[in-house]
């Protein structure tokens, strides 16, 4: 599963999906989200995962 995939069902579901055994999926989901939350143009928890999401995005389209 692609994480920009895993954070798509997140934000759908409201709940983290099975990572299907891929611990890191977890991490970077995290990682993305957090980091988004602390630029200034992010104000809350929904905007930090729509960043998330797009940088996760961005870089999968770049790494293929």
């Amino acid at each position: 599963m692609k994480l920009s995939e895993f954070l798509r069902q997140y934000q759908l579901s409201g709940e983290l999906p099975d990572d299907r055994g891929d611990a890191m999926l977890n991490f970077w989901a995290g990682w993305l989200i957090g980091n988004a939350r602390n630029t200034a143009t992010v104000t809350n928890f929904n905007e930090a995962r729509e960043f998330a999401i797009k940088a996760a995005e961005f870089i999968e389209t770049r790494s293929e």
